[in-house]
């Protein structure tokens, strides 16, 4: 599992495609965590409190779930954006 994270061996443009694909389930992470917190708001605010234990209890772990999916994709791209800068900086260098 360590080695998964030293993506100083992995060739630069496979860490930039991975960089590409983190920030694209970055996006949909976030704007999927938005609209589900939004409607459980507007679930809230139009039947009350007592709707999330009789039909909306999935719906928060919903959101946790969509919150846990944009973290982890951004810390994979600040990952691999640390990386990317380290290798121009090491090229601009020499």
């Amino acid at each position: 599992m360590k080695r998964l994270f030293r993506v100083a061996g992995y060739p630069a443009v496979l860490v930039f495609l991975c960089a590409g694909i983190a920030a694209a389930v970055l996006a949909f992470g976030s704007l999927r965590l938005l609209t589900s917190g939004l409607s459980l708001m507007r679930m809230v605010q139009e039947q009350g409190w007592p709707v999330l234990t009789q039909e909306g209890w999935p719906q928060p772990f919903r959101v946790a779930g969509f919150g846990v999916i944009a973290l982890s994709a951004f810390l994979v791209f600040r990952i691999c954006e640390t990386e990317l800068v380290a290798r121009y900086r090491d090229w601009q260098d020499r």
